[in-house]
């Protein structure tokens, strides 16, 4: 006798049906976007959709300067969604963005001015948390302040 195997719908799939059923397609597409971000893969597909209801959008042309070292503004953690950006202490440049990666969360944690400046090489398309977000993010998803402790350390690291 063949025993009936039950398959159950993948959540992020549930979630994104949902929101597009609601007429919410830049969100599903938010959710979409945030799904595939290493940082958060230890955020349900429930809580993304949430985020992504909170999280703004925006293109930096090439050439454009994203956050600038030294500025108080402190307003947003970026998360990289496509393009390639240079990140610059000072007059030296220590690491290239790109796709899944992030930056601004010094300033966002403790809202003092920016550490770095980050210039779009590339177009460059962003999703921004503010720093509300990215507390409550952080305080409902102990694997993602994890992953922010250990990104923390490694700039403490470099900078030695």
């Amino acid at each position: 006798m063949m025993r009936r195997v039950r398959r159950f719908a993948d959540p992020l799939e549930t979630e994104l049906s949902k929101m597009r059923a609601e007429g919410n397609d830049d969100e599903a597409r938010m959710l979409e976007t945030l799904a595939a971000v290493p940082f958060l893969e230890d955020v349900s597909p429930a809580a993304l959709g949430i985020l992504a209801s909170g999280v703004g959008e925006s293109v930096f042309p090439a050439g454009s300067i994203v956050v600038r070292e030294g500025d108080a503004d402190g307003v947003g953690f970026f998360v990289v969604v496509s393009g390639v950006g240079s990140v610059r202490v000072g007059d030296r440049e220590i690491r290239t963005i790109r796709d899944g990666d992030h930056f601004g969360a010094v300033a966002s944690i403790d809202g003092g001015p920016r550490t770095a400046t980050v210039c779009a090489t590339s177009e460059l398309r962003c999703l921004i948390l503010t720093a509300a977000t990215l507390h409550e993010l952080a305080h409902d998803h102990p694997g993602v302040a994890w992953k922010l402790l250990m990104y923390l350390a490694g700039l403490v690291r470099a900078a030695s």
